[in-house]
């Protein structure tokens, strides 16, 4: 039995911008749909988000696409979406003398610069709803209350999960609270306490004390760099962690 080699398609480019003009739409979640349309020559990109997608919001973003690229449309190509195949979007079409190539789906050799520019904008949605998300976040340190609380929890043999549940963090958290500040003679909310103000005073003191690391601090900050950014950057010129971006 003989196996069907699978067909080699060449990519091609077009030589003249505006030529053929690659367009798809996407679901990012409900009530929320990326129009994406990418010139095959120039790579000139247009893209906008609709709360749905239909025939409307074609004809509204063929009305941007005409209006936003630098050179006239000659021919769009799609798939075989039921939003391009409406009587309006091919009457507006016609009013536009803009032709419509529909492809077979699964054709990337086709519509694969789309498809990439598609997949690179949701994942800078996704990116940028994470960090949103992480800049809500409201971190706070363990206050004294906390400690005392945590001890008792301790004492009665509790796991780290249900510890960090009734003291309100996480459990890394909890982790981190007790490799820190635990001695020899176990955890100790006092003691806890006097060495998180050591290190947060050791801390202060080394901008303080190195003149030199405190100007290039505010020289860095003033820039627009972020702590992380300024401690790294120490880093790689001492070979050495010289301050961390908690500090700063």
């Amino acid at each position: 039995m003989k196996l069907k080699r699978k067909k080699k398609y060449k990519r091609y480019a077009r030589s003249v911008p505006g030529d053929r003009i690659q367009i798809d739409t996407c679901k990012i979640k409900n009530g929320i749909y990326q129009y994406t349309a990418v010139d095959d020559c120039s790579r000139y990109r247009v893209l906008e988000i609709y709360e749905r997608r239909n025939a409307k919001k074609t004809i509204q973003f063929l009305k941007k696409m005409v209006k936003e690229f630098p050179f006239p449309i000659q021919r769009i190509q799609s798939d075989r979406g039921t939003e391009f195949f409406a009587y309006d979007v091919q009457s507006k079409l016609a009013d536009f003398r803009i032709k419509f190539r529909p492809i077979k789906p699964a054709s990337p050799h086709l519509n694969g610069k789309v498809a990439g520019s598609k997949m690179k904008c949701n994942f800078l949605l996704k990116f940028k709803k994470r960090e949103d998300c992480m800049s809500k976040r409201k971190y706070r340190h363990f206050t004294p209350k906390d400690r005392l609380k945590l001890y008792r929890l301790l004492i009665k043999g509790l796991s780290l999960h249900e510890i960090a549940h009734k003291v309100g963090f996480h459990k890394s958290t909890i982790y981190r609270e007790l490799a820190r500040n635990s001695t020899k003679l176990g955890y100790r909310p006092d003691l806890a306490s006097q060495q998180y103000s050591v290190r947060r005073q050791e801390k202060t003191n080394k901008i303080e004390k190195n003149e030199k690391i405190r100007k290039y601090i505010i020289e860095k900050l003033q820039e627009g760099w972020s702590p992380c950014q300024i401690s790294g950057r120490l880093k790689k010129e001492h070979g050495r962690s010289v301050i961390s971006h908690e500090a700063i």
